[in-house]
């Protein structure tokens, strides 16, 4: 087959989220697959000449090229950064790089399916007409136009596959979905994160992931004052703004893909500190996994879609006291608590997440709920 995904987010930076996975474990099953990221715009080369990230992106929608596996790498120039214009702005500037796409995208106009993770990217599936659409939301959308531009989308899919079910459910909330939906969860790439985990002294606790609205700085903060003795790492981009921290919490910046499995493997204790923003409900985060399979314990804030999984090495908490108690307690879990969290994180090969995902969007038919 011929595979599409309309992905938030390109291979270039530091970060892996689930349709890079899902795109080469995909191709690797012997299908032809591209991947299309959120454009870049022309108010985005001013920032080329100090931002890698951004020059990669440019040099992708310049000249779309295959990686290592087989994917077809694409990134869109557009005029203005979706999601920055009203949405007749946006579907036309999606519209006028059509011709871009066509010539670019070439025999996979004809695709057979197309994942869609971005939905302020619907208007592009225009190009894929006899393609079957299947929206794969990750997380819930609360920004106004992409909640518009998904509402939309699912106007014109076949079958929606959602990360959480906390998340299939806020996405169909209102539009009167009838259609095929299912969940698949995020997975990891277990055997890159369990084998950097073997051996070696561990210590101290470790978050890696984005450093957004999502992400709980004053827990941080609050957690890392009322544990004096416990060291701190964070990676992630560094925001423009970062609150006081306490000496025992280091900020290391990025951390790319390639060098995320070692720098877990140096830790006893894996943090989500999940902030009261909306979309952490319903989060199927990735950093769990990979916490499980690196043999860290986990300590998460509680959220429904978490609760639902403590039946591993997980430790939740709902307040700083909490906190403090998860983290002593995670910290002195055994080898027999981290070998119960790696074959947790074991059954969540992306491989077996794709060979779902294309059993569901063969059997999905819009109109016929699953």
């Amino acid at each position: 087959m011929r595979v599409v995904f309309l992905s938030h987010t390109a291979p270039s930076g530091v970060f892996r989220v689930g349709s890079h996975h899902l795109s080469r474990e995909i191709a690797r099953l012997g299908h032809s697959v591209a991947h299309v990221a959120t454009p870049v715009s022309l108010a985005h080369l001013g920032k080329a000449m100090r931002d890698e990230d951004v020059r990669a992106r440019l040099e992708s929608a310049r000249a779309p090229r295959s990686d290592a596996d087989g994917v077809r790498q694409f990134v869109p120039l557009v005029p203005a950064p979706l999601g920055s214009v009203p949405t007749a702005v946006n579907e036309a500037q999606l519209r006028l790089t059509g011709p871009w796409r066509r010539r670019r995208l070439g025999a996979f106009r004809s695709a057979d399916v197309v994942f869609v993770d971005q939905p302020l990217l619907g208007p592009a599936i225009a190009d894929f007409p006899r393609a079957k659409i299947i929206y794969r939301p990750t997380d819930a959308h609360h920004d106004p136009r992409a909640r518009a531009a998904e509402v939309r989308l699912l106007e014109r899919a076949d079958g929606i596959s959602a990360a959480s079910a906390s998340t299939l459910e806020q996405v169909t909330a209102g539009t009167g979905w009838t259609g095929p939906s299912t969940v698949i969860e995020n997975g990891v790439e277990y055997d890159r994160f369990a084998s950097a985990g073997d051996g070696g002294e561990r210590s101290g606790v470790v978050y890696l992931g984005a450093l957004d609205a999502r992400f709980d700085w004053a827990l941080v903060a609050d957690l890392a004052r009322a544990l004096p003795d416990v060291s701190f790492t964070i990676a992630g981009p560094r925001p423009a703004v970062v609150p006081a921290l306490p000496a025992n919490v280091a900020l290391v910046g990025a951390v790319p893909y390639a060098q995320a499995p070692a720098l877990l493997a140096r830790h006893a204790v894996g943090l989500l500190p999940l902030s009261d923003h909306p979309g952490n409900a319903g989060r199927s985060p990735m950093k769990y996994y990979e916490y499980l399979a690196a043999g860290l314990s986990v300590v998460a804030r509680s959220s429904d879609e978490l609760r639902r999984r403590a039946d591993t090495n997980v430790h939740l908490y709902d307040d700083v006291v909490g906190a403090a108690r998860a983290v002593t307690s995670a910290a002195a879990g055994g080898e027999a608590e981290r070998a119960a969290g790696r074959r947790a994180a074991q059954g969540m090969g992306w491989a077996d997440r794709a060979k779902r995902l294309l059993a569901f969007a063969d059997s999905a038919h819009r109109g016929s709920a699953t």
